[in-house]
């Protein structure tokens, strides 16, 4: 069975109707973070959490599997004067090998996402592969 990504029209939705990241959420995310580390957001989607990090001087990369959401993570760093590592992969393909990471996030309820076993195993040992 194929699997259905977000495509442009449910991008624009998904922006539309969550618009930023709550800043309850936020602050949990930044409670672990520091202005030192590197950091990952695999499934950053269009940007909701990665663009504030990056706005308030975090160094933070991103990955998502849909290209339309990258697409709208781009244009809105693009819109801000802001520039990062965001590649168009899922965990079968990240390139582990470019960089490593002090801390490692996937915001709100994307990890649910992942559905069968095998993806979910994937996504934890690319993750751990990543860490410093």
């Amino acid at each position: 069975m194929e699997k259905q990504y977000y495509g442009e029209l449910c991008s624009l939705f998904y922006d539309l109707d969550k618009p930023e990241a709550p800043q309850e959420q936020m602050d949990f995310w930044m409670s672990y973070a520091d202005k030192t580390m590197r950091i990952l957001e695999p499934m950053c989607g269009s940007g909701r959490f990665l663009v504030p990090f990056l706005e308030q001087g975090y160094q933070i990369d991103g990955f998502d599997l849909s290209a339309d959401m990258i697409s709208r993570c781009k244009e809105k760093l693009t819109s801000l004067g802001l520039c990062t590592r965001i590649d168009l992969c899922d965990f079968n393909n990240f390139d582990t090998s470019i960089a490593k990471y002090d801390l490692i996030f996937i915001a709100a309820g994307s990890f649910s996402l992942l559905t069968e076993q095998d993806e979910v195993i994937k996504a934890l040992q690319v993750m751990k592969n990543c860490l410093t």
